[in-house]
């Protein structure tokens, strides 16, 4: 009953529909609704793009800001390298003028140097070949040999004390005569002249006595050539007043000093160098001959020994004036330093009368055990060394006695100058046994004063025939002792 009766309500909700659906009412009233049911539609999706707008938009505004917070930065730093470029640009615009000042400078700058360099002579570095362009006197035969302008620095430097040794050996390694060695006074005055007291002096023919003559005389070339021989030509009348300077500017700025003596030496006309050397030699002869004028007596041993002294001296010069032509200022030096004596060479004797070898034939004296011994007795110790091995000096056998400086370039730095050749120093030994002989020469000399006075108070005469005095060797006192030593000049060694 139930079931019908809703197929009933059922048909008549449909009867009504289909009645209302034909009605103008419904019809519009259905198109309303189905309208609204669209917009709400429409408006829920305005909506949902609305918000997508609005959320478009503030994102687009906060990227607009900063895209203008960064413009403006952006702004302020090319303003800035617009000023930058500015102040570059300016700056360009003076160093270009500054540029093409110092350029008109150096271009006035290098006429200049040119004409300055045209003042010079081009120095050498010491280890160099030097040139200089003239002649000099040929090196005489006691150096080495070797063409002039073909040595270096250092062969020179040496060749300066081969020559003197071998002019010392060859004429005060000799024996004297008695009537020259008994001349107190002469030797005297030669020690004290020439401030060589320091070393011990005997007076006799023994290989000791003779060292120390040929040492004294080395000594005393070396003084006397520092100050007149081993100076630049340009230096007329030893003018220690430019020497000085030069010394301390070479101490300050070794470069001045160099291109100082180049324009020295270059401003000197070649005949005006050539007339300076002969005063230098000159001067060195005079200083040299007051005491060599007063050892030898006769005109013929005069006459030799001042040809050897003039071929020595002009030698000496010669060299010189290629060593003044080194970049570096050479310089003597005498000062011995104990704390590095590689700088310097113990003296060894080279003739055979001054020698430490055994034909040097020493004086003997008995010992109580019958063997000789000789009063070259420290010589003889120092010979008996073992050999030194090749460039080796023997340290412990050096004194302090300077007989010939080392020579060294001046520097203005810091360093230690370079020592280019070593100077020479006499050997304890040689001292040890000058020592000995002194005093083997004073006890003859009071056993020879009581002899004469015991033959004084006995009243002893001796009577015979007058006879000429004999000297040790059995010569007559006035005879000369280079009368047997041939022809004139120095010899070779």
């Amino acid at each position: 009953m139930s079931i019908q009766a809703s197929e009933s309500d059922a048909q008549e909700v449909a009867n009504m529909f289909a009645a209302l659906s034909g009605n103008l009412s419904f019809k519009n009233l259905n198109a309303t609704i189905l309208e609204n049911i669209e917009l709400k539609a429409q408006i829920e999706n305005l909506e949902s793009a609305y918000k997508a707008n609005t959320r478009l938009l503030v994102e687009a505004q906060d990227s607009l800001q900063s895209a203008r917070q960064d413009a403006s930065g952006k702004s302020a730093r090319l303003e800035a390298k617009d000023k930058e470029r500015t102040a570059l640009k300016a700056g360009l615009d003076t160093a270009r003028v500054d540029y093409e000042t110092a350029k008109k400078k150096l271009d006035q700058a290098n006429r200049e140097l040119k004409i300055l360099r045209g003042f010079a002579i081009t120095l050498k570095p010491a280890s160099s070949e030097v040139y200089v362009p003239f002649e000099h006197p040929p090196i005489p035969s006691f150096s080495l040999g070797h063409p002039v302008t073909h040595l270096r620095s250092k062969p020179r430097l040496r060749a300066l004390f081969t020559g003197a040794q071998k002019f010392a050996e060859l004429y005060f390694g000799a024996d004297f005569p008695n009537i020259v060695l008994e001349d107190t006074p002469l030797w005297d005055g030669i020690i004290t002249a020439h401030k060589i007291d320091q070393l011990p002096f005997p007076l006799s023919n023994a290989v000791p006595a003779k060292q120390m003559r040929v040492a004294a005389v080395l000594s005393i070339l070396s003084d006397i050539f520092s100050l007149y021989l081993f100076q630049p030509v340009f230096l007329k009348n030893q003018d220690r007043g430019l020497s000085e300077h030069m010394n301390v500017l070479a101490n300050e700025n070794d470069e001045q000093e160099s291109y100082l003596r180049s324009v020295l030496l270059n401003g000197i006309p070649q005949p005006d160098q050539e007339i300076a050397m002969q005063h230098c030699i000159k001067s060195a002869m005079e200083q040299i001959s007051k005491w060599l004028d007063t050892v030898f007596k006769t005109k013929e041993e005069k006459d030799k020994v001042s040809a050897a002294l003039h071929e020595l001296c002009s030698s000496a010069c010669s060299h010189w004036q290629h060593v003044q032509h080194v970049t570096g200022k050479i310089e003597p030096n005498f000062e011995y330093d104990d704390v590095d004596q590689r700088d310097w060479e113990p003296l060894s004797f080279k003739s055979p009368s001054v020698s430490d070898q055994p034909h040097a034939s020493p004086i003997q004296k008995p010992q109580p055990n019958g063997n000789p011994s000789t009063s070259n007795s420290g010589a003889a110790k120092a010979k008996n060394k073992p050999p030194l091995k090749t460039g080796q000096s023997d340290m412990s056998s050096m004194s302090d006695k300077v007989v010939w400086p080392s020579f060294i370039i001046v520097s203005s730095d810091d360093q230690t100058p370079e020592v280019l050749v070593p100077g020479y120093v006499l050997q304890t030994s040689h001292l040890q046994a000058a020592l000995e002989e002194t005093t083997r020469l004073t006890l003859a000399r009071r056993r020879k004063s009581k002899s004469a006075r015991r033959n004084t108070m006995t009243g002893s005469a001796v009577g015979g025939e007058e006879r000429s005095p004999k000297d040790s060797n059995g010569s007559n006192k006035g005879d000369s002792f280079l009368s047997s030593k041939g022809g004139g000049g120095l010899k070779t060694g």
